[in-house]
């Protein structure tokens, strides 16, 4: 009785090393072995944040494997000082010779993130982001979306005076290798305006055509002082509210080729705009393809408005004594 305990425990023990995850430990493992870890699945793929909690698999990825392949900076982005994370792999998705896209759940004791994760054609990790996370937001919901041409979607919904309101981002992979804010939409009219944040507001504007130009309160362009006399630092944003809203912005450095003309464009981006400026002017034409800035139905085409500085405060002065 004795030698058939201690056979059945060798065997249990045998079967639980057999089926242990080869991620699971801290030794180096093969790229092939860390991208079939993540399920096959076929788009288009959807997750909500109150599902989060009912994702499970078997499988777990210690973070000493997880760092062989991708930066440890992405979980430490959306987890600050936590270190004690269960890492699970899910779902794996792409077009053939092309780029592979992974889902990764990350968990700590107070909250869990579903990750989205791309490699390159030649399994190098290109770029990464937070797809999901669980919201302490009461009464608010998250959803994301990866439909068949792999947008990502990524969906807010609320409450308030008992009218449901959203806001969703789309987001694109370029071939730069990094993710791209495509377009964004919302029903929210008291968040249109309040949601632009200009990066370059507060900067220099010394040079001859730094300034604000407007078409309205959600479509205007601002220039700053370049790094260099012949170039300008610039942001445009515009919200088209016809019956298709479609929404774009992009930041960059536009360099002169003429006195009263440029063009912006970037190595690895496939956005070219001219500027053609004059006093009070400048108008912008997309040359080449935006889209990664943008909807798809509309460009970066308008004529905007230089606003006048305010004049500077006068100094209050002492009045004059009476004789």
């Amino acid at each position: 009785m004795k030698n058939c305990l201690l056979v059945l425990l060798f065997c249990m023990s045998l079967f639980a090393c057999k089926n242990k995850s080869p991620l699971a430990g801290d030794e180096k493992v093969a790229m092939n072995d860390f991208i079939e870890a993540f399920a096959v699945t076929r788009l288009p793929y959807t997750l909500s944040d109150t599902g989060i909690q009912k994702l499970s698999t078997t499988d777990t990825i210690s973070h000493s494997v997880f760092t062989q392949f991708v930066p440890d900076t992405l979980l430490t982005s959306s987890f600050k000082k936590e270190r004690r994370l269960t890492l699970q792999p899910l779902a794996r998705f792409g077009e053939k010779g092309k780029e592979t896209y992974l889902t990764l759940l990350a968990r700590s004791k107070t909250k869990e993130v579903v990750y989205l994760l791309v490699f390159t054609r030649k399994n190098v990790f290109s770029t990464g982001m937070p797809l999901l996370s669980t919201s302490d937001e009461a009464e608010t919901y998250y959803t994301s979306t990866i439909d068949n041409r792999l947008n990502i979607s990524v969906q807010k919904e609320w409450t308030s005076n008992n009218d449901l309101l959203f806001s969703r981002t789309i987001y694109g992979y370029n071939n730069a290798g990094l993710f791209t804010v495509v377009m964004t939409e919302t029903n929210d009219q008291s968040r249109v305006a309040n949601d632009i944040n200009n990066p370059l507001d507060t900067l220099p504007k010394k040079n001859k055509y730094s300034g604000d130009y407007v078409k309205s309160k959600t479509n205007f362009l601002t220039l700053r002082d370049g790094s260099t006399p012949d170039s300008y630092l610039f942001f445009v944003h515009f919200e088209n509210d016809d019956d298709e809203p479609c929404n774009g912005e992009v930041k960059g450095e536009v360099f002169l080729k003429t006195p009263t003309s440029g063009v912006f464009s970037e190595q690895g981006d496939p956005c070219v705009i001219d500027f053609t400026f004059d006093d009070n002017k400048v108008k912008v034409k997309e040359q080449g393809s935006c889209g990664s800035h943008r909807g798809i139905k509309c460009f970066f085409n308008d004529t905007y408005t230089r606003k006048k500085e305010p004049k500077p405060a006068k100094k209050d002065t002492p009045a004059k004594k009476r004789k």
